[in-house]
């Protein structure tokens, strides 16, 4: 048995049969070569993925976790800046203009010459120089000086009057009254001519300060616009004038909502290139111009009136009211609509939910939202929202 199944049997005879085994495989494929071909293409992809098989390593797979989507939100406290068009006016650069028609008698200054605030500089007149309204304010001022004149005088001869008709033993009580209601009406009189005068004296000054044109400000005169014997009509440029200050405003168009929903107690703001400069409101005017449109002016600080360039235009963003009576204003991006109904999207508990609004005014880029809206609601201004979705604020 150990003969036979020894070890040297074992290696005699495995030889033999694998010997044995070509020889027919070998055979096989000499009289079906095509069989043996796809047999051996068989053999070949099952050792591949055999071999695939062993080496791949065990892949294992993970729930990704769902992360909130950050989101921009828009509160009651959120501030509203509606976005206009302003003009740039810098008030260093300023006109001399004739307030009264007239002729031009005398040109008090020259070009580059410095002047004082209220400094005379022309001097018109509507008589060919006659010298009528000088006269005029002559006469005033003489009728003044007289009346009061004339008033100290009767002041002290109505004390001399009201002690004699007291001591005065033949007249009773009655005619003693009589006589002092009379005294009394006479003083009234007197008081009255005197305001009139000095009335008309300050009329005749203020006729007079009309055809002498003065400087509001210290500064420089740049140009001359007229020459002795020259005829001005109201409103005409007598001469350019280069104030001592670097005084610069903005100028905005307002609608009539634009106008009703300004905050004049927030600021607005001029994007410039080192940032977002602060500007206040100086003038809102009460009522429409020639267009239908109101005319709000914001100042410049005047370290930054390098910065910008008289008459033309760039945008600011104005401050709005947060309220228009019930009504709350939202941004036009937060709002979804279709055919039947509007929508925002609010965060409630760490979720986006579909509320339903009431839609009312636009204004610029804003809109009222009339009804279907709490105070405290905040509004998603990302878009691209499913309702229901996890998000967190930014």
């Amino acid at each position: 048995m150990q003969k036979i199944f020894g070890k040297g049997f074992l290696l005699e005879k495995i030889p033999l049969f694998l010997n044995k085994t070509k020889a027919k495989f070998l055979h096989f494929l000499s009289e079906k070569p095509w069989v043996g071909f796809f047999v051996l293409l068989c053999f070949l992809f099952l050792i591949i993925f055999t071999g695939h098989t062993l080496r791949a390593p065990e892949e294992t797979l993970e729930t990704p976790s769902l992360q909130p989507k950050p989101v921009t939100l828009f509160s009651n406290e959120s501030p509203l800046l509606l976005t206009l068009p302003a003009q740039v006016k810098k008030d260093s650069v300023l006109q001399i203009t004739a307030l009264a028609p007239g002729i031009v008698s005398r040109v008090f200054v020259t070009p580059g010459q410095k002047v004082l605030a209220g400094q005379t500089l022309f001097s018109l007149t509507n008589d060919y120089g006659s010298g009528a309204a000088s006269i005029e304010k002559n006469i005033a001022q003489n009728n003044a000086e007289l009346a009061e004149e004339v008033s100290d005088l009767d002041k002290k001869i109505q004390s001399l009057e009201e002690v004699r008709i007291k001591k005065d033993d033949t007249l009773n009580k009655s005619n003693e009254a009589v006589s002092l209601e009379r005294l009394q009406k006479e003083r009234e009189i007197r008081r009255y001519t005197l305001v009139n005068s000095r009335l008309n004296l300050a009329l005749a000054l203020k006729n007079d300060a009309v055809f002498q044109p003065k400087s509001s400000l210290s500064g420089t005169v740049t140009s001359l616009l007229v020459r002795p014997g020259q005829f001005v009509n109201a409103g005409q440029a007598l001469a350019t004038f280069s104030a001592n200050t670097d005084t610069l405003t903005l100028e905005v168009s307002l609608s009539p909502e634009t106008a009703w929903l300004l905050d004049p107690n927030q600021k607005a703001l001029l994007s410039l290139p080192e940032g977002d400069q602060e500007l206040s409101l100086v003038y809102l005017s009460k009522e429409e111009n020639s267009t239908g449109l109101y005319t709000a002016i914001f100042s410049v600080p005047n370290t930054k009136t390098s910065a910008l360039v008289d008459n033309r235009y760039v945008d600011i963003r104005i401050p709005l009211k947060s309220k228009v009576a019930s009504a709350t204003l939202l941004p036009l991006e937060s709002i979804y609509q279709d055919t039947d109904s509007a929508w925002v999207m609010t965060l409630k508990d760490g979720v986006a939910r579909a509320q339903e609004v009431t839609l009312g005014t636009i204004y610029g880029n804003y809109i009222e939202i009339t009804s279907g809206l709490n105070t405290e609601s905040s509004v998603i201004l990302t878009r691209g929202l499913i309702e229901g979705e996890a998000v967190i604020a930014q």
